[in-house]
């Protein structure tokens, strides 16, 4: 029981890691067109301005998830603890 929680503990965080990592190269991409697109005389770029929120929410989501996915897998294995949820 305690090998079959921890394989599916491990799963979660494994696609918690590749969310993550998803997010941060989306971030990094909208960093750079946002960088090369900068105006001075145009600081509005609503639509820019929109997306960069919307990247960094998922980007601090991902993190948040892949923390958490992180925790319960180093508690199974090195404690023996089962999260409430599983």
């Amino acid at each position: 029981m305690e090998a079959e929680v921890s394989k599916r503990l491990y799963r979660k965080l494994d696609n918690a890691r590749q969310s993550y990592q998803r997010a941060i190269a989306e971030y990094r991409d909208l960093m750079a067109i946002s960088a090369q697109t900068a105006d001075a005389k145009d600081p509005g770029l609503v639509d820019g301005n929109h997306a960069m929120r919307r990247a960094m929410q998922v980007h601090r989501l991902a993190r948040l998830q892949y923390e958490n996915a992180l925790r319960e897998f180093t508690d199974c294995v090195l404690n023996g603890k089962v999260p409430p949820s599983q």
